[in-house]
């Protein structure tokens, strides 16, 4: 009997050892703490590693707390912030505290200034509610995140530290009955929600005048996506079939020396800056064409290349700057009054952006009579 005993209590041990492992190291070399991985509206999601992994707290330059990266709750409460400019009012408390069990559905969540709707609920889940797990017996914290995508049978969740080999989208089932939602998980304890007498999300807003000299990649988007993706995002983002790939030899190098050094070096080998190129590396960079859009990936992350205006969009968030087919040359002289155009016919002409300001790598913008045509993001590599 005190074998059985003590048997057990080893075990015991180990599971929970090998538990606190993986929720406190980086298990996944894959990918490094603080990586990008997804995005939603321009908020981006990052990599934790281990669960309860912190690095630091994130605040606002305003002294607003944002929780401590890269946690689920520094995730949702920095979307809810630069997405909606909303503020908390109780901007501390884990994930499960999100959620008060004293209110009816519908009711508004004080410390949150938000509406708290009940799983089940007669009010059906919307795109960027805030959903509440419960805590379990690995995770007494809980789990918030952000609903992504909303049918009339699933939804999309898009989250920030699921765990280190977890990804950051998931679905659920979703179920109407007797006049009422569920989210089929039994964890999901509700969701929260902005009240419609608020701001508008950002994206409504009315177009800023864009006055800086460059544009950071990080700033903006193609079709709200990041430029820069994970594999698994990408492919997790993408809806767009793949036409064709193409796998070519970039002989002047590529922007994946710098974007993902790391990476690189620990796949290829160290960086030898005379010859300019890692120590296996062949050169070979993968070219992705779906329909009207390019990517480019050396086979860890993806970036964006080129795009036609007639079917994509590209957008600067934080000025509410919308470019698609219906911008005209004018429209653009308005939003980028600083940029001045090369001629590249009589009637084409191209914009130039650099992506920061000690660089000749930069967004391009084409249009052809009077209308804008495709932008890219070029690199000056030879």
């Amino acid at each position: 009997m005190k074998k059985k005993i003590f048997a057990v209590a080893v075990f015991l041990i180990i599971i929970l050892s090998v538990n606190w492992s993986v929720k406190k190291f980086n298990l996944n070399q894959n990918f490094e703490v603080g990586q990008k991985l997804d995005s939603l509206n321009g908020v981006v999601v990052y990599y934790n590693g281990g669960v309860n992994n912190v690095e630091e707290r994130n605040t606002t330059k305003d002294g607003y707390n944002l929780g401590l990266k890269y946690q689920c709750v520094e995730f949702v409460k920095r979307y809810y912030y630069e997405y909606f400019h909303h503020k908390m009012p109780d901007n501390y408390g884990n994930a499960k505290d999100f959620f008060d069990e004293k209110l009816k559905d519908g009711e508004k969540n004080e410390k949150r200034g938000l509406l708290q709707f009940q799983n089940s609920s007669h009010l059906k889940p919307q795109e960027n509610d805030l959903i509440i797990f419960s805590g379990s017996l690995f995770n007494r914290y809980g789990h918030v995140a952000i609903i992504s995508k909303v049918s009339d049978n699933e939804i999309e969740i898009i989250q920030q530290n699921p765990g280190p080999f977890s990804p950051p989208r998931e679905t659920f089932l979703l179920e109407v009955k007797n006049g009422k939602w569920e989210i089929k998980n039994n964890r999901v304890l509700g969701w929260l929600r902005k009240e419609k007498t608020e701001i508008e999300p950002t994206e409504k807003a009315e177009p800023n005048i864009f006055s800086s000299k460059y544009l950071e990649i990080k700033d903006a988007l193609v079709d709200s996506n990041n430029l820069i993706l994970s594999k698994v995002g990408f492919e997790k983002l993408s809806k767009l079939k793949t036409d064709s790939t193409k796998t070519d030899l970039w002989e002047c190098g590529n922007p994946f020396e710098w974007l993902d050094r790391p990476w690189m070096e620990k796949t290829y080998g160290k960086y030898n800056e005379k010859a300019g190129n890692f120590s296996n590396f062949n050169g070979e960079i993968t070219t992705i064409y779906k329909k009207g859009i390019e990517y480019s990936t050396n086979k860890h992350i993806v970036l964006f290349d080129w795009a036609e205006a007639e079917s994509h969009t590209f957008s600067i968030p934080s000025h509410h700057i919308i470019l698609d087919k219906s911008t005209t040359l004018k429209d653009f002289r308005k939003l980028f009054p600083q940029l001045e155009a090369e001629q590249m016919s009589n009637k084409d002409v191209r914009f130039r952006i650099p992506i920061d300001k000690d660089s000749d790598d930069a967004f391009l913008f084409y249009f052809e009579d009077g209308k804008l045509q495709n932008f890219s993001l070029w690199w000056l590599l030879c």
